[in-house]
């Protein structure tokens, strides 16, 4: 989104003002707006890491919790809890 803002800043300052700018536009400021930029970028990449780490994730934290809760549901099929009418065969 930065990378944007300083595009339109040079542009802008290239329509209204061509004359001053070389002299607007010097190495420095334009360090700077590059600068800006990059910090910028680090902290989409950041956001990006905090965004995609959790569904990674998800597997392992709900995969643990899925066998629990699978036994606790077979055992309580066992104990004809839930179906008291449907007879379950044993194998």
């Amino acid at each position: 989104m930065s990378f944007l803002a300083v595009m339109a800043y040079d542009r802008y300052v290239s329509i209204c003002n061509p004359l001053k700018y070389v002299s607007l536009m010097t190495k420095m400021r334009l360090s700077r707006l590059g600068g800006v930029d990059t910090l910028n970028f680090v902290e989409l990449f950041v956001s990006l890491a905090c965004l995609m780490l959790p569904p990674l994730f998800n597997p392992l934290i709900y995969g643990i919790r899925t066998q629990a809760i699978r036994k606790n549901i077979q055992k309580a099929i066992k104990n004809k809890m839930f179906c008291p009418n449907v007879i379950i065969k044993k194998k």
